[in-house]
C-alpha cells in the first residue's frame, strides 16, 4: 500500500472490492465528463446516467482478470480517482463476451449506439498485439483533487510494479491535454488515431523503466 502525505489529507491506494463498483462509477462519470470522445459517442440526453453504463460496462470486464486499484482519502474513505488495469493477454475481449455486453453499450449509446461499437472496433484493430504489456482501460480523477497529485500517485502504485516485473503498458487518451501527465510517467505517443468521424485519440506505449 502506497501512502502520500498532504496538507490535510492523506491519499491511500489500495485494490478495489466489488462494493466500491458504485462510488467507482461516480467519479468516473465526473472525470469523463468533459471528455471529447465521450461527449462524441454518448447522446448528451441523460449523459451522465448513460455513462454509468459504461463505466460499469468497464468494471463488469475488468472483474475477472483485470485489476481495479483507487486512491482513497485515508480519513473519510472516500474514493478520489480510480484506474482499471487489463494484465498481459487478457485485454481483447471473446465473442461470448462482447454479445453479452450489447444491451449495456445499447443502454449507453442509444441511437449512437454505432459510434460506440464503430470506434472500439477500430481501436481493437490498432491495438498492439507484442509484446505482453499492461492495458490501462481507464483511469479518472475526481474534479475536486485535480492537480494534487492524487493521480500520478494512483499510476505510480501500478507502474513501479510493472518496471519490477519488466512489463510494459499500454493506452489510448481520448483527451489531449492529459498527453503531459501520460508523458510525465514515462509514456510516449506511437500514433494519433484518427476515423472518418469523430476526435481522435493518441496511443500511447511504455517501457519499463530501467532497474
Amino acid at each position: 500500500m502506497i501512502s502520500v502525505r498532504f496538507n490535510v489529507w492523506m491519499p491511500v491506494v489500495r485494490l478495489a472490492t466489488a462494493e466500491d463498483h458504485p462510488e467507482i462509477h461516480a467519479v468516473l462519470v465526473e472525470a469523463f465528463r468533459d471528455d471529447p470522445l465521450a461527449r462524441w459517442m454518448v447522446p448528451a440526453r441523460r449523459f451522465d446516467q448513460r455513462q454509468r453504463h459504461v463505466f460499469r460496462l468497464v468494471t463488469q470486464l475488468a472483474t475477472p482478470a483485470g485489476r481495479i486499484q483507487v486512491a482513497c482519502d485515508e480519513t473519510t474513505g472516500k474514493i478520489l480517482a480510480a484506474a482499471v488495469w487489463m494484465p498481459p493477454g487478457t485485454w481483447k475481449s471473446p465473442p461470448s463476451t462482447v454479445l453479452r455486453a450489447l444491451p449495456a453499450v445499447i443502454a449507453a449509446g442509444g441511437h449512437q449506439t454505432g459510434r460506440i461499437l464503430g470506434r472500439l472496433t477500430a481501436l481493437e484493430h490498432a491495438h498492439p498485439t507484442e509484446p505482453p504489456h499492461w492495458y490501462l482501460s481507464c483511469v479518472g480523477t475526481s474534479p475536486t483533487v485535480r492537480g494534487t497529485g492524487v493521480g500520478s500517485l494512483l499510476m505510480k502504485a501500478a507502474l513501479d510494479e510493472q518496471d519490477t516485473a519488466g512489463s510494459p503498458a499500454y493506452l489510448e487518451s481520448s483527451n489531449e491535454r492529459n498527453l503531459s501527465f501520460y508523458q510525465r510517467l514515462g509514456f510516449v505517443v506511437r500514433s494519433e488515431f484518427t476515423a472518418k468521424a469523430g476526435p481522435p485519440q493518441w496511443l500511447m506505449w511504455r517501457d519499463p523503466a530501467a532497474g
